[in-house]
């Protein structure tokens, strides 16, 4: 990912899983339409970008960056996901779009996209997060290392999540059901190719 050559004015990232969420229903994909319509994007549901692993060229990304800006003093304020609706209005189409194995929705553990797609960065873009809950799909694994760092490094004992019951238990049957309900049926969902393979 770090020495792929990127064209001088473009950048690297993934394209958003909305995209995919968008396909289980006609209310998703309303819902995510009307987000669309709302914010100004109008390119094709596939091609929107998220926002959480991103390329670019050190030379490049400054004018870029600076078109990003300039959209953000326009419609910041009237935007849900500020950075990703603002680089997909901006600039997203300067955008070289790779396969997700490099931002990896955390939610899709263990569904049969994990295995196609061999993920090489995994992202954590929705609530519960791992260092919250140990709940399905990550499970223990994945919280672990947050616990033991807070073990190691006493110092940062407070910053560790209170784990009350009731939220506890109520993530615990909410993920258990969106595994059934959405994360599986998305995780056997392929997303478009990629513009650019790495």
């Amino acid at each position: 990912l770090f020495t792929v050559e990127i064209p001088d004015g473009r950048f690297l990232a993934c394209r958003d899983p909305g995209a995919l969420f968008a396909q289980l229903s006609p209310g998703r994909a309303a819902a995510l339409d009307a987000h669309y319509a709302r914010i100004g994007y109008a390119g094709p549901r596939e091609d929107y970008v998220n926002s959480g692993v991103m390329v670019m060229e050190r030379r490049s990304w400054p004018a870029l960056a600076e078109q990003c800006m300039e959209m953000t003093r326009r419609v910041g304020q009237n935007l849900f996901h500020p950075d990703q609706d603002v680089l997909n209005l901006a600039v997203g189409d300067r955008c070289l779009r790779i396969s997700s194995r490099w931002n990896f929705p955390g939610f899709l553990i263990g569904s049969p996209a994990e295995g196609a797609i061999a993920p090489r960065i995994y992202h954590f873009m929705s609530n519960p997060r791992p260092w919250l809950y140990a709940v399905a799909p990550w499970g223990k694994i994945w919280l672990d290392p947050y616990d033991q760092f807070l073990r190691d490094h006493p110092a940062l004992a407070a910053l560790k999540p209170v784990r009350p019951l009731e939220p506890t238990l109520r993530y615990h049957l909410q993920q258990s059901i969106k595994m059934v309900t959405e994360y599986g049926p998305v995780g056997r969902l392929r997303e478009a190719a990629p513009e650019l393979d790495v």
